[in-house]
């Protein structure tokens, strides 16, 4: 996908993307700095994994906090069962009608040895402050936020609370803790120094949602065939990214690649698909979020945080917690987002935290990705 902060952005063709994934996955030609692939989405789910852990350049523990979700409970008082297998938790919000908040509440653990492992603790100084919030994503609303959990922990089991507001979330919504660092931090080894990064996570569970587009939510993907449409790229175009005037940004799916279209599209909750689906919007994210804060903070204004249209907003408020104060109102991130923009050393840090945001710390170009999913989709008659 091509870059274009004006007011539009396109993927690259299905014919390029199909031509460099059977290059991709020739064995006897395999892509420079890639491990061969069977193109299955398992083989190049344990690629991403891998990469992802290798690219921190600091101490940091995947698996490190242990974590259950005892109740969850809607604001219309109904109480709703937690599925829990080896390994993993599930609630289903499927076909319950009425409510707007779900509350989940819980205990996550840091144990000690994680703890010593992950936060620096310099000899000349106090250990920084390090704080367990959950992140809450939404991959079909292209939503992304982060609630505290506990502050300036130390080793131990905390209680916490997340919401899941109905109006910014459909679909598959994802639950995952994360030790983060509060505070800049000295010097010590392999340590995080930066503010805001993440030292362990724990894995993730999962809320499902029925597939009902809700007025906040950031994107909602529209299909078209762009055959039938002068005012969209030429048919090859997998999808187009669109921002014009006041409206919120708009995602085109080109529904004359039926095949790819319909997986991106698919409305299930579990199987080859649903796994696939998440994979093309990880990619889809990890290249549109950048864009999303470029563009809001290119209308704010530097003087009272007013930002010029209501998206905007939404994109800044997603910004706190994972990359600003929680605490601060959105008006204050955006007149810092602004400011940091401008700044060239404060911008690199700032695309630094948003890539590790959205959790794009792998070392896979977005390219690559999508050929990859090209090939997934075509052997998912296999599965």
């Amino acid at each position: 996908m091509s870059v274009d902060n004006s007011t539009e952005t396109d993927t690259m063709t299905e014919t390029d993307a199909t031509e460099s994934a059977e290059e991709a996955y020739d064995t006897d030609d395999p892509t420079p700095g890639i491990p061969e692939s069977d193109g299955s989405v398992e083989e190049f789910e344990i690629r991403q994994s891998t990469f992802g852990d290798s690219a921190l350049p600091h101490a940091h523990e995947p698996n490190g906090l242990k974590w259950t979700i005892e109740t969850c409970r809607l604001d219309t008082g109904r109480e709703v069962p937690v599925e829990r297998t080896a390994g993993s938790q599930r609630v289903s919000l499927l076909s319950l009608r009425g409510w707007e908040t779900a509350i989940l509440e819980g205990s996550v653990t840091l144990s000690a040895a994680v703890y010593d492992g992950v936060v620096a603790d310099p000899d000349d100084g106090d250990r920084p402050d390090a704080d367990i919030v959950m992140v809450v994503h939404c991959r079909e609303a292209i939503h992304r936020g982060s609630q505290e959990a506990a502050s300036a922990v130390a080793p131990g089991t905390y209680d916490f609370t997340v919401e899941i507001d109905r109006d910014e979330v459909y679909g598959t919504v994802t639950l995952t803790p994360s030790l983060v660092l509060a505070e800049s931090a000295a010097a010590d080894d392999d340590k995080a120094t930066d503010r805001g990064a993440r030292l362990a996570d724990g894995p993730s569970a999962t809320v499902a949602v029925d597939l009902t587009r809700q007025r906040r939510n950031l994107l909602h993907p529209k299909r078209r065939r762009f055959s039938k449409d002068d005012a969209l790229p030429p048919e090859d175009h997998l999808v187009h990214f669109e921002v014009e005037g006041d409206d919120a940004p708009q995602l085109y799916l080109n529904d004359d690649h039926e095949e790819v279209v319909d997986v991106l599209d698919t409305d299930v909750h579990t199987g080859y698909d649903a796994r696939i689906r998440d994979l093309g919007y990880d990619i889809l994210e990890s290249q549109l979020w950048p864009q999303f804060v470029a563009l809001a903070a290119a209308g704010v204004d530097p003087t009272t945080g007013e930002t010029q249209e209501d998206w905007h907003a939404d994109v800044i408020r997603q910004l706190r917690g994972p990359v600003y104060d929680e605490d601060r109102s959105v008006a204050e991130v955006a007149m810092e987002l602004h400011d940091d923009i401008q700044d060239p050393e404060s911008n690199a840090r700032l695309q630094r935290e948003v890539e590790d945001f959205v959790q794009s710390d792998t070392e896979v170009d977005a390219p690559g990705d999508l050929e990859a999913l090209l090939t997934l989709v075509r052997n998912r008659g296999d599965h």
